[in-house]
Order: C-alpha cells, then sequence, then structure tokens
C-alpha cells in the first residue's frame, strides 16, 4: 500500500456516506410527491437538523425530480 491508498480510502469512504444521506434525503422528498404540505414541513425539518444549505440543496434537488428536469442521480442506482 502507496502513501496515496492510505488518503483516499477514508476520502472514498467520505464521499459514499455523504452520497447515501443524500439519496435517502432525496427518497424521503419524492416519496411525498403528492403533498405538498407535507413536502414543505419536511422540508423545514431538514433545516433544523442539516443547516440551510443541506437543506436548500436536497430541497431544490427534489422539486426538479418531480417536476421532471432531473433525474435520479446515477450513484443512487
Amino acid at each position: 500500500m502507496t502513501g496515496s491508498d492510505l488518503f483516499e480510502d477514508p476520502v472514498q469512504a467520505q464521499l459514499i456516506e455523504t452520497q447515501k444521506r443524500f439519496m435517502k434525503r432525496i427518497e424521503e422528498g419524492a416519496a411525498l410527491r403528492r403533498n405538498q404540505k407535507e413536502r414543505k414541513q419536511l422540508y423545514a425539518r431538514w433545516r433544523q437538523e442539516f443547516g440551510d444549505d443541506v437543506a436548500r440543496e436536497s430541497a431544490k434537488y427534489v422539486e426538479a425530480l418531480l417536476a421532471g428536469k432531473v433525474g435520479w442521480p446515477k450513484f443512487g442506482k
């Protein structure tokens, strides 16, 4: 194992974990596709749990997904 291998493994693991958490939020929001009021409540909860930036990024993606402007993230398949 080289020195770069030692550095890459934790970074790769962190990236995978970040992707999993993002997919979980997207799936949670998309499951509420028919209930805008509940989605807004979910987004408010995300703001409290994760902060404004993460909540905003996730909510925008969910809304774009539901509108058909974007597809499911490729890493989520």
